[in-house]
């Protein structure tokens, strides 16, 4: 009995979270970036994400967005596991760095780089450190520079 009403309240818990308290942060549309302003975001609280998840099958284009704190990409094709992460660090123009494990994590591995760089506002960037296992411990760095900032977090790891 009791089952039965604690699925009732998560199934309606889920349904609003899943349409309405969906946070919409870009549109992805030919492979260019469009970051959403802060308070344009708001509108689109007012819309069911179902009904907005249908135009972006018509128009064909990418929606990158957070629901319950973890950020996800509506209409891509591509999933991709990442490999165990021991290290991933940024290292900045002013050799400082930040360790940004607890941070990616939130996010879905094929949004793109330089998103998540500008959600977390993450500036002058010289290179990213990596230490993680595929068949073997790799270590990596990889210059902000040598890369193109479109392409998705795997694409780190490859």
């Amino acid at each position: 009995m009791y089952y039965k009403l604690i699925n009732f309240y998560l199934n309606i818990r889920n349904f609003l979270a899943n349409n309405f308290f969906v946070e919409i942060n870009a549109i992805i549309y030919y492979n260019k970036l469009y970051f959403i302003n802060y308070y344009f975001s708001y509108f689109f609280k007012l819309i069911p994400f179902i009904f907005i998840k249908k135009l972006s099958k018509l128009f064909n284009f990418k929606i990158i967005y957070k629901i319950n704190n973890i950020y996800n990409i509506y209409e891509n094709k591509d999933n991709y596991i990442i490999p165990i992460i021991f290290n991933i660090e940024l290292i900045f123009l002013n050799n400082n760095y930040t360790n940004i494990g607890n941070i990616i994590k939130y996010y879905n591995s094929s949004i793109p780089l330089l998103f998540f760089l500008k959600i977390n506002n993450f500036k002058q960037v010289n290179y990213i450190k990596l230490k993680y296992l595929k068949k073997e411990i790799i270590n990596k760095n990889i210059y902000i520079n040598n890369i193109n900032l479109n392409y998705p977090i795997y694409n780190l790891f490859i």
